[in-house]
């Protein structure tokens, strides 16, 4: 189920429908003992991600930093 917003999620996690994965930072101040879990991974989770960008497409200032900048970014 795909919803609007990380509370969106909690609350549905607190109403009984199963579980979720949440960034560390959302669920920080979860009061432990309310009706919510917080688990944390023995190892941490990680992604690849790809940028796709047109040909035709002029790039502004901000997205021309930001390609520059991933570009910098260590491989794994």
């Amino acid at each position: 189920m795909e919803l609007g917003s990380i509370e969106a999620i909690k609350e549905m996690v607190s109403a009984g429908l199963r579980a979720s994965i949440l960034p560390s930072l959302a669920v920080q101040r979860v009061n432990q003992s309310g009706p919510l879990i917080v688990r944390s991974f023995a190892e941490p989770l990680t992604r690849t991600l790809g940028v796709a960008v047109r040909r035709d497409r002029v790039l502004d200032w901000a997205l021309r930093e930001f390609l520059k900048s991933t570009r910098q970014l260590p491989e794994r």
